[in-house]
């Protein structure tokens, strides 16, 4: 969350203020370079620094080993670090070694061949896959707050003759001939942390370039609307958790009702089971009377002499149906479990319908709209925005193609001024090639260096001479690179801008996603809950009828209660007055063939009654295992929506202050631009108190073969002009 805060106050920040380069004091003319050359791994090796000074009697301070005027043959003194000359130039430039090799930034280098570290000096020349780590943070041990107040441009690049498959998260790759030029950039008391990967064939590298400049910027940024939008954006995810924990109480209420429906066919199943085992005792009771009164039908005329096996059939009888289960209360409960059932079945019908209603998009669209937040209009909001920072990345490219375009006709124009003056005017910053508007050139000094052949009296002529002629020339010049300068800056902030602009757009359609994602979810969530009360509006219809039909198996049981009793009552008094019988046996067989066809019916009714009650246990079994496993299907469906709602309530709780943490991150982002306020000060010394401009110039060793070297060695034998003095610097 804090990066997405981060990037988002960024852009805004950059997006919405007013940006301006500072503008030192002319009161100190004086300019500083600081020159660190450093090993392969970072290390300080020596550091140098040239100071710039205009026309006058020069007293400046720095803890030099050596001092040496680059560009005058004036005489130089260092009296214990206070150093005196006469600047006889427009810009005087000298040199000094400082004694103290303490770098504002620690350099740290690392070099890896097919993941294994290795040493700087071990690596060059090799193949095989290679990874570059550099990492640059503060050196607590220099005082001054150069870290916190100075911006760092890191380049290097790699031959991609030798070298494919270049990989450099972060940074901005080009193209130069056959070089990848890759730059880092690192925002004031940000640091750098960052790994180089590539597969190398004769691995060599020219190491890395380093520049420190003071970042000054004016940003002024309106919280006003960004408070409001975050506002917006807080009520939102507050409504938004509002919801679930609506969805996710209805969604208990569901799971109860479950829950009783579920239990209530477990009831009904049980008491099922206890009716089937009391109509199998009816069966088998009966047919026991049957099989004896068929024995007396058949043996009417042996009935005297089986009048005692009569009477223990009577005994049987009237035994079997005081056992037999037809009270009451058997019934009652087959009634109540029915009609219990078919009230938990209208429960789960009407909560799947609140379910629904709570679950429906558009309810949850009005449900926002009532609280002032409008999916709509805030998805319409963030259309036009994205289509507005689209016309504005348009356009910044359009003015970066202008200011690129401006920059190149400067940059031919300066060279043809150079091309027609020869005069030996030195640059603002001697670099090997990476500042390349601030570098002097070659051809400047061929005549200083074959004035230095004559005699004393020719070259003062000469000199004054060239100082006459060439004044408008300098002018020109110094004009030229000026203009180049902020050509370069004013594409630099172009650049950035475009690249805040397109991080806002993701954002945006981000959160556009979002809006779409939450819609689709509730509508599948919607289209489940209606399928499931289908399902229960059929189940609720159909239970009506199958517990009309209970309730008058129940009402026919009540029945078949009265027919027993009066069965049970009539066996009674036949057995009581068997003695009769023997009186009325001719009688009684005359009546016992339409006993025995009344018996036989009542036998077919239990039969009846039985296969019934076999479909009914069958019935409800099959009921039971449908509630149980939709009681399970509603368990796992309100456990997701507890998840949901968990999570819903932990991304409202992260977002809750989510406008106090914006606000600390513009804060930090204006502190890391910088103050123009500032004063620069001097790092040869503080005696020198502000100064007009400090730079820092880094260049870390290369890594080469040593045939490589040798030819450098070569070179420096050559006679050198005044550039390529300053180009030692480096070496």
């Amino acid at each position: 969350m804090n990066k997405k805060l981060t990037s988002l106050a960024l852009a805004l920040a950059i997006v919405g203020s007013s940006i301006s380069p500072a503008i030192a004091s002319e009161e100190n003319k004086k300019e500083e370079v600081v020159y660190i050359n450093t090993k392969e791994n970072g290390d300080v090796d020596k550091m140098n620094v040239v100071n710039i000074f205009s026309k006058g009697n020069v007293v400046d301070y720095g803890d030099y080993d050596e001092v040496k005027l680059l560009n005058s043959n004036k005489k130089i003194e260092n009296n214990k670090g206070e150093i005196k000359f006469e600047a006889d130039k427009e810009r005087t430039y000298y040199q000094g070694e400082l004694k103290n090799n303490q770098s504002p930034w620690d350099i740290v280098i690392k070099y890896y061949l097919n993941d294994k570290e290795i040493d700087a000096k071990d690596i060059k020349g090799k193949n095989g896959k290679i990874k570059i780590r550099i990492k640059i943070s503060k050196n607590t041990s220099v005082k001054n707050d150069y870290f916190d107040n100075y911006a760092l441009q890191v380049n290097t690049k790699l031959d991609t003759e030798k070298i494919e498959n270049i990989n450099a998260e972060g940074a901005t790759l080009a193209n130069e001939g056959s070089n990848k030029l890759i730059t880092y950039t690192a925002l004031a008391g940000k640091g750098l942390d960052k790994e180089i990967t590539f597969d190398a064939k004769d691995f060599s590298y020219p190491g890395f370039s380093i520049n420190a400049v003071k970042l000054s910027l004016d940003v002024d940024i309106d919280k006003g609307d960004i408070d409001s939008k975050i506002n917006e954006l807080i009520d939102a995810t507050k409504q938004l958790n509002d919801g679930s924990n609506d969805l996710n109480n209805k969604s208990d209420d569901l799971k109860s009702a479950s829950s009783a429906l579920n239990d209530g066919m477990e009831n009904l199943s049980r008491g099922n089971a206890d009716f089937s085992k009391g109509v199998d005792t009816l069966y088998k009771s009966i047919s026991t009377v049957q099989n004896g009164l068929t024995s007396l039908n058949n043996k009417s005329e042996s009935l005297v002499n089986g009048s005692n096996e009569v009477q223990n059939a009577l005994n049987e009888i009237e035994k079997s149906l005081n056992n037999m289960p037809t009270d009451s209360d058997r019934t009652g409960e087959l009634s109540k479990a029915s009609s219990d059932i078919r009230d938990g079945i209208k429960t789960l019908d009407e909560s799947l319908s609140l379910a629904i209603d709570a679950t429906n998009p558009k309810s949850y669209q009005n449900t926002l709209k009532s609280k002032r937040l409008d999916q709509e209009k805030l998805r319409a909001s963030n259309d036009q925005a994205i289509g507005e920072i689209d016309e504005t990345i348009k356009l910044l490219k359009q003015q970066l193609a202008l200011a690129e375009l401006n920059n190149t006709s400067e940059n031919k124009e300066n060279n043809q001024n150079k091309e027609n003056n020869t005069k030996n005017i030195p640059s603002e910053n001697p670099n090997s090639g990476n500042n390349k508007e601030q570098s002097p050139q070659k051809d400047e000094n061929k005549d200083t260096d074959k004035a230095k052949e004559k005699t004393p009296g020719e070259n003062d002529d000469n000199i004054k001479s060239n100082d006459d002629n060439n004044k408008e020339s300098e002018n020109k010049k110094t004009k030229a690179i000026t203009a180049i300068k902020t050509s370069n800056q004013n594409a630099d902030m172009i650049r950035q801008q475009i690249y805040m602009l397109e991080n806002t757009k993701k954002l945006l359609q981000a959160n556009n996603a979002n809006i779409d994602g939450t819609n689709v979810y509730l509508k599948g969530v919607n289209d489940s809950f209606s399928q499931i009360k289908n399902g229960a509006n059929i189940l609720n219809t159909n239970y009506e009828k199958f517990d009309k039909e209970i309730q008058n198996i129940s009402s026919k049981l009540t029945e078949l209660k009265i027919q027993s009793q009066r069965l049970s009552d009539a066996i009674r008094k036949l057995n009581a007055n068997y003695k009769l019988l023997n009186q009325g046996i001719i009688s009684y067989t005359s009546s016992l063939a339409k006993i025995e066809r009344g018996n036989m019916q009542i036998l077919k009714g239990v039969e009846d009654l039985s296969t019934a009650n076999s479909k009914l246990v069958k019935g409800s079994n099959d009921l039971k295992d449908g509630t149980n496993k939709l009681n399970e299907g509603i368990n796992q469906y309100t456990n997701g929506v507890g998840k949901l709602n968990n999570g819903i309530n932990e991304f409202y709780n992260e977002t809750s202050d989510m406008d106090k943490d914006l606000n600390k991150k513009i804060d930090e982002i204006k502190k890391s631009l910088g103050d123009k306020n500032t004063p620069t000060k001097s790092f040869s010394s503080d005696k020198n108190g502000e100064i007009k401009s400090l730079q820092f110039v880094i260049q870390t060793e290369k890594i080469e073969k040593e045939e490589e070297k040798t030819e450098s060695i070569k070179e420096k034998k050559e006679d050198k002009n005044f550039i390529e003095k300053f180009k030692d610097l480096f070496k």
